[in-house]
């Protein structure tokens, strides 16, 4: 795999590294004749040494990003340290659960998760609450080695014990509440042909070990999603199209209510466009993955920009503040669009949350292609005090209130600053309620509007 990567990444440069915007490699037919920054997203099976070794390939073939070809190395924003998609993902279940009346930061309210404590979503998410949610109770949280049940909440000191650390299975029995249990996935054992998996339960005396067939524990496990009852239910892991259009209706109750009112999809297709759809008829809010967790996306961004407007050691001595401030920027972000969503579903009744999201992206896809090609043609826009100011708003603080950082914007590729501002616009046309107006005249008074000293 690490030598694919390599090699995959050697045939881009091949391609990318250009002089002048044209390819330098003589191999290469270059029709376009201009630069392309582009930045690779790292995902499934790519290892942090991979990662580094990429970035460092980069830099050393002279691509115009430089380090800044890939997100997430040792000179950049790691997601896992610093839980830049759970930032989103919590910002949305806050105002997702404001909207059913819970004040998340200040009542008592239960979740229930997919995907463990140490994993990069679901373990920030966790940690987020935890520092932020005194009267939350977390009522299940199943990953790849164990699921925890516990009806009363997950006792909030062991769980801090082991989180982004250890795998749920490194959690100590002893400290559930009564009628609480954890199945394990790892540790199973066999009896002749049977394969059997352990089972711990609190009861009011203590704990019971018991060992349970396979297709018991298939059986348990896989149903805990869907039959605990909890006010929120953020699945930040686990298997994709978990939930789909054979299993939807068991996330309904004998009673026919469902055991969660709202979702936060911190995990990509968690549940499949069919099923959202049927669960959202039911009364269910659904806050997709598309808008819920796309702030690990936009991190990367700002990553690229820092790697572009600071050496190395700058961004080391400045990573704390310019982290800090990309945070705050990425809880804004998430906040408009959840916002944004709740507020056009109230508008639009038998909307359903997933058609705003999608008809939202729509929108400022819309408008960026335009504004991107409109910035393209007139490079020389970006000089102007207005337009400038655009781009000083996308930007993190630090960037805008330290004069050495300040003058470097210039550095930045024309395309690069051509997409600053078609991002900046283009959203914030879409987030402030801009819309169905002429092109010229609906820009020049947005941008008078949210960009004026």
């Amino acid at each position: 795999m690490f030598k694919l990567q390599y090699g995959i990444t050697n045939a881009f440069l091949d391609i990318f590294v250009t002089k002048d915007g044209v390819a330098l490699h003589p191999q290469v037919v270059d029709y376009y004749r201009e630069d392309e920054p582009i930045e690779l997203g790292p995902d499934e099976n790519m290892q942090d040494r991979m990662v580094e070794a990429i970035a460092w390939l980069s830099k050393s073939r002279g691509y115009m990003l430089g380090i800044g070809l890939i997100s997430s190395k040792k000179v950049g924003i790691n997601h896992k340290e610093y839980g830049v998609t759970s930032a989103g993902v919590v910002k949305f279940a806050e105002i997702t659960m404001k909207e059913m009346g819970v004040d998340i930061c200040r009542d008592s309210f239960s979740v229930k998760f997919t995907g463990g404590p140490n994993g990069d979503v679901a373990g920030n998410a966790i940690r987020i609450m935890l520092e932020r949610c005194p009267g939350v109770r977390i009522k299940l949280i199943l990953d790849g080695t164990a699921a925890l049940f516990d009806p009363e909440g997950i006792d909030h000191t062991e769980l801090r014990r082991i989180l982004l650390k250890d795998d749920l299975e490194a959690f100590m029995p002893n400290a559930l509440h009564p009628g609480g249990f954890m199945l394990f996935r790892s540790g199973s054992r066999r009896e002749g042909l049977r394969e059997l998996y352990r089972k711990i339960s609190c009861g009011q005396t203590g704990t019971t070990e018991e060992w349970i067939s396979i297709d018991e524990f298939s059986k348990e496990y896989g149903a805990l999603p869907f039959t605990v009852k909890a006010d929120l239910f953020i699945p930040a892991g686990g298997r994709p199209e978990s939930i789909d259009a054979a299993n939807w209706q068991s996330f309904f109750l004998a009673d026919g209510t469902p055991s969660a009112r709202a979702i936060v999809e911190g995990a990509n297709s968690f549940i499949t466009p069919e099923a959202r759809i049927l669960l959202q008829k039911r009364g269910i809010i659904i806050m997709r993955d598309a808008s819920a967790n796309k702030c690990g996306v936009i991190s990367s961004s700002y990553e690229t920009i820092a790697n572009l407007l600071l050496s190395d050691k700058e961004f080391l001595a400045e990573k704390e503040r310019y982290v800090g401030d990309v945070l705050e920027i990425l809880e804004k972000r998430a906040e408009d669009e959840a916002l944004l969503i709740l507020k056009r579903r109230r508008e639009q009744p038998g909307t359903l949350c997933t058609e705003i999201s999608d008809a939202i992206s729509g929108e400022i896809n819309g408008y960026y292609s335009r504004l991107f090609r409109y910035f393209q043609q007139r490079p020389e826009l970006a000089a102007q005090p207005l337009f400038r100011r655009a781009i000083y708003a996308h930007l993190p603080r630090i960037i805008r209130e330290e004069p050495a950082y300040r003058r470097r914007i210039s550095r930045l590729p024309q395309k690069y600053l051509s997409a600053i501002l078609a991002a900046e616009i283009g959203s914030s046309m879409v987030y402030c309620g801009d819309r169905d107006a002429a092109f010229e005249d609906e820009l020049r008074l947005h941008l008078l509007r949210n960009f004026r000293e």
